[in-house]
């Protein structure tokens, strides 16, 4: 018969059987029906569409220049992102990766540098794999 949608903060955002949320958070609604009250906690959270990119470009054009990772894996302070370069050394091991590799394109100086990568967080490996790096 009626609904009422709150946010975290316990205002009202809604009354109607359908509601859009753009703002990650805990929602509750209350659903009545006669004499019956149903109560509801939902999570809204942020899903990332992209999956790991294992090609870019530092050509100059400004297209696709940096290591852009998901949400889940980027600016997280749990997760460390270490890339090797094609000897096996350290170009990179950093907590809270902000997208910002490569920070220059002056270190390619071959065309399809490949690099290998390693996303872990404190229990495990999340993600592996390699980055080709056309100039």
């Amino acid at each position: 018969d009626s609904y009422l949608w709150y946010d975290e903060n316990n205002n009202e955002i809604g009354n109607s059987a359908r509601i859009t949320i753009d703002t990650e958070g805990e929602y509750l609604v209350i659903a009545s029906i006669g004499n019956c009250q149903v109560m509801k906690t939902l999570t809204a959270t942020y899903l990332d569409t992209f999956k790991v990119p294992n090609v870019i470009s530092v050509n100059g054009d400004g297209i696709n220049e940096q290591w852009i990772l998901p949400n889940y894996y980027s600016g997280q302070s749990d997760v460390i992102v270490t890339i090797y370069n094609e000897k096996g050394e350290e170009v990179l091991n950093v907590n809270n990766y902000q997208n910002n590799w490569p920070a220059s394109s002056a270190a390619f100086t071959r065309q399809n540098m490949i690099f290998y990568y390693r996303i872990q967080n404190a229990e495990r490996t999340l993600k592996q794999g390699t980055i080709t790096v056309i100039r």
